[in-house]
């Protein structure tokens, strides 16, 4: 049996970009044939906790808690199984030892997302760096579990770079739609092996690196 996760959605609880309640986006996630979703608001995990109980309460769902949290080198990254607030560009480091002291996870989200200069393009950029094998060995890189290399919301060359960014890394990629509306819940996911129905399960999933990441269309 597999599991069929997206990784990365937001709510209008508190993530002031988003238009769909909590409700809407379960309903959403049910509809497209999602075995659960991952809330990931900004910088905090309020509407995830929210996002929870509702689903547990009205639908017998699984929706897991992240944060959308915004770093240093890397810009977003999406965090699992640290459930707590993060300052706005967060220096790196600090952000990659508060999660590792709590044995979550850190994803990169849409590193290659043009338009946001915070992203890790830019910082590749500055320091005069490209997708090379040279990267493996440098500190920046150490913390991250994965790549989100399918977002639903960026060109497909964005999520192209992404993709060769994990493999130079030799790391597994997710997918998420990155959805902020009902329409494109969905829109990407990531695939894993076995059942997922908790937080802990889903890092301890996210560590092994067994999963891939899916569009709507089965790319």
């Amino acid at each position: 049996m597999a599991t069929l996760i997206d990784l990365h959605t937001h709510t209008s609880y508190s993530s002031g970009c988003a238009h769909m309640t909590a409700e809407q986006l379960i309903e959403a996630a049910i509809e497209a044939g999602l075995d659960g979703v991952a809330v990931t608001e900004h910088l905090v995990p309020d509407g995830a906790r929210v996002a929870q109980e509702i689903a547990e309460r009205k639908y017998g769902f699984p929706v897991f808690c992240g944060v959308e949290a915004n770093a240093t080198i890397f810009g977003d990254v999406l965090v699992f199984g640290c459930p707590r607030g993060f300052a706005h560009q967060i220096p790196w480091a600090t952000l990659r030892r508060a999660v590792e002291a709590e044995g979550g996870v850190v994803v990169a989200a849409h590193p290659f997302r043009h338009w946001d200069r915070l992203a890790l393009w830019s910082y590749l950029e500055e320091e005069g760096l490209d997708l090379s094998p040279a990267l493996v060995g440098a500190d920046f890189v150490r913390g991250l579990t994965a790549v989100e290399v399918e977002n639903g919301g960026v060109r497909p060359d964005e999520n192209e770079q992404a993709a060769l960014l994990a493999r130079v890394l030799g790391l597994p990629g997710v997918g998420g739609s990155d959805a902020h509306i009902t329409r494109d819940v969905g829109r990407a996911a990531t695939l894993f092996p076995g059942t997922i129905r908790s937080d802990a399960e889903l890092v301890a999933a996210l560590k092994r690196g067994d999963y891939r990441a899916v569009t709507r269309w089965g790319k």
